[in-house]
């Protein structure tokens, strides 16, 4: 979807000068190898300096942390060596009005900064420690990769904001800053950032600098480390009046008062050494996002989820901070570094209804081992979707590892939560999301059926979605098997046959109205990450293609199983026990990887010439064929 111009701003910046508060830099030259150490009190309160000991110079190098920004000088002393060749996007508008996208490689070995945000950001990441120069970066030695999406003025367009993302994924980067953001929300950006969290990205994003108890997007989107600013005062802190907050924030950081990197030639200050000081969320999600790399560099292992729980709940509780902002930690890296996660570990991911299964726990280090010196009692939490408390258990932990039995009373998404979630524990928690089916029947005797449907191909899937209340006949007696399937029906079919709960809450979709019958399940399948929009419309009543349902079914699947089925491009070719497609050259480029993986997995075939006919419009019996083998592979 496509944002007013300009709409996406960088890291929404505060410039300040607060020589008054910090002391005048003149006068912490003589203080330490790095000149302006003294003034860095935001590395000090994170207990940075702790952390630096945990990882090698070596293991830091190999970690990449995209700035996706205004460019960064590759000629700053301070940056000089770490900072890859990068790539920009940059769209504006030609002589005709129209709007021209200009792209192409940033030299890392230059100056590609034409506002200066970006480098400021890229120092308070990676700066080099004890060379003499400024300042030190929290994770110094990282690689920064520069991803230019916004101009001289600090704007841009949310597309030139997506590419970047894709790019910097798939050019290497563990971790992407985004000290930027809009109170709207992008489809465009959206996608992209989910691509990069399902690679493994870890995306760290500015909360935003209005003083709103929102947090803005894309730090609001889940998966997302958000992060907001706090401010030093007297012996206690405080959210400055500029910092957003609410339910998505993640973290608070330092963020004002923030002396970093900046081009000489833009350094105006009144001290032209290539040093200054700002105030915003924007310098505080640099801070987070080189915790991040300290922590991949200790343990390049982790998941996105457990870097971002790490994050979260090892961060320190603040007295004199407002007490709306309590609940949410400043982020600490001593602690980040140091404190034992609690594991969740389940021979199966996809559960039946009523099972009793033995869910082992174990105390995992920093470095990704167990922790045999662990002999305490944890508790463990089982909740639903909605957050509701279905169980609550202790488990005693014996050299670091323990069990206990959870039954799973109802069928849907659920949760297992180890460990406490308040702020200073000693461990990190630990969380599991695992799938439980609905009970499905396989007794043909037990399967409702349709006159229509008596010889025909999909009888038995049919059959078998009809008993489960899933999929309903056009009367009593008739299905109509190859009617076509318009979009909304195929996700309201999801939805039942997920289990998921219908919503009121609105996707970002203009053509879904309130009163349609569908609205709940386009609703609820839009915030599970089911569905495909065109731009801000999902077209409800199209007919659904075969490649545009089996990417719903392969996002069902990776929403059941945390697994990702879809084989995108640089993966080894996959090994197939049948004929390959004959027409996979016709599938749309955004649906082959989807296409593809389902295939290998068979949860979807071709037709009998070998085909898979990807733009054909899906009929009522494929519909039932398709999920019929989903809820079978989920069972």
């Amino acid at each position: 979807m496509r944002q007013a111009i300009r709409k996406l701003q960088a890291g929404l910046a505060l410039v300040a000068f607060v020589f008054s508060w910090l002391g005048a830099p003149s006068a912490a030259r003589g203080f330490a190898n790095d000149p302006y150490y003294p003034l860095q009190w935001g590395l000090q309160v994170m207990e940075v300096p702790a952390a630096w000991g945990s990882v090698t110079p070596d293991r830091l190098s190999q970690i990449i942390v995209a700035v996706v920004d205004t460019g960064v000088d590759g000629t700053h002393p301070d940056l000089k060596g770490n900072v890859l060749d990068g790539y920009y996007f940059l769209t504006e508008i030609g002589p005709d009005r129209k709007l021209v996208t200009r792209q192409g490689e940033l030299k890392g070995t230059e100056n590609t900064d034409d506002n200066g945000h970006g480098t400021h950001v890229a120092g308070i990441i990676a700066a080099t420690r004890n060379n003499g120069e400024g300042i030190a970066g929290v994770a110094p030695g990282v690689k920064i990769l520069p991803v230019k999406v916004l101009d001289s003025r600090s704007q841009g367009y949310v597309e030139d904001a997506a590419r970047g993302i894709i790019w910097a994924t798939d050019h290497g980067a563990r971790v992407i800053n985004l000290s930027l953001g809009s109170p709207e929300e992008s489809k465009v950006v959206r996608d992209a950032v989910r691509y990069a969290l399902d690679r493994g990205v870890v995306m760290v994003a500015a909360s935003g600098n209005d003083g709103k108890p929102q947090v803005y997007y894309p730090a609001a989107q889940p998966g997302v480390v958000a992060v907001s600013a706090i401010e030093k005062i007297g012996g206690g802190f405080a959210l400055p009046s500029f910092a957003n907050y609410g339910e998505e924030l993640t973290t608070v950081a330092p963020g004002v008062g923030i002396w970093s990197t900046y081009p000489r030639e833009l350094d105006n200050d009144g001290d032209p050494d290539g040093y200054r000081s700002w105030t915003g969320s924007s310098s505080a999600v640099p801070f987070v996002s080189g915790l991040a790399a300290l922590i991949l560099a200790r343990n390049p292992s982790l998941t996105v989820d457990e870097v971002r729980t790490i994050i979260k709940y090892s961060g320190e509780s603040l007295g004199g901070i407002t007490t709306e902002a309590q609940r949410w930690g400043l982020a600490n890296a001593r602690r980040a570094l140091g404190l034992d996660r609690l594991k969740i570990e389940l021979k199966k991911r996809v559960l039946a209804w009523g099972d009793t299964v033995e869910v082992q726990i174990k105390a995992i280090d920093p470095l990704g081992y167990l922790d045999y010196t662990v002999q305490d009692e944890v508790p463990v939490v089982l909740r639903d979707y909605d957050n509701e408390v279905l169980a609550t258990k202790n488990v005693k932990l014996v050299n670091g590892a323990g069990s206990v039995a959870l039954t799973f009373p109802t069928a849907g998404r659920k949760q297992i939560q180890v460990g406490s979630n308040e702020l200073g524990g000693r461990y990190v928690p630990g969380f599991l999301t695992v799938w439980v089916s609905p009970q499905i029947f396989l007794d043909p005797k037990l399967i409702k059926g349709f006159i229509d449907t008596t010889n025909h191909w999909a009888r038995d899937d049919i059959a078998l979605l009809a008993k489960q209340g899933i999929v309903e006949g056009v009367d009593a007696q008739h299905f109509e098997p190859e009617r076509p399937v318009t979009r909304a029906e195929f996700a309201v079919l999801l939805v039942r046959g997920l289990g998921l709960s219908e919503t009121a809450e609105p996707a970002d979709f203009e053509d879904v109205r309130a009163d349609a019958w569908y609205a709940g399940a386009v609703n609820a399948a839009a915030d599970a990450g089911l569905i495909l929009g065109y731009q801000n419309r999902f077209r409800p009543d199209d007919r659904i293609t075969r490649e545009e349902m089996t990417v719903m079914l392969v996002r069902a699947y990776h929403l059941a199983t945390n697994i990702d089925i879809s084989w995108n491009t640089g993966q080894v070719e996959p090994q197939l026990t049948r004929e390959p497609l004959v027409d996979a050259n016709r599938i749309s480029p955004w649906a082959r990887p989807a296409v593809l993986g389902a295939y290998v997995q068979g949860l979807v075939f071709g037709r009998p010439d070998g085909t898979f006919d990807p733009r054909a419009r899906a009929t009522r019996a494929e519909a039932a064929v398709m999920l019929g083998r989903l809820l079978r592979s989920l069972s």
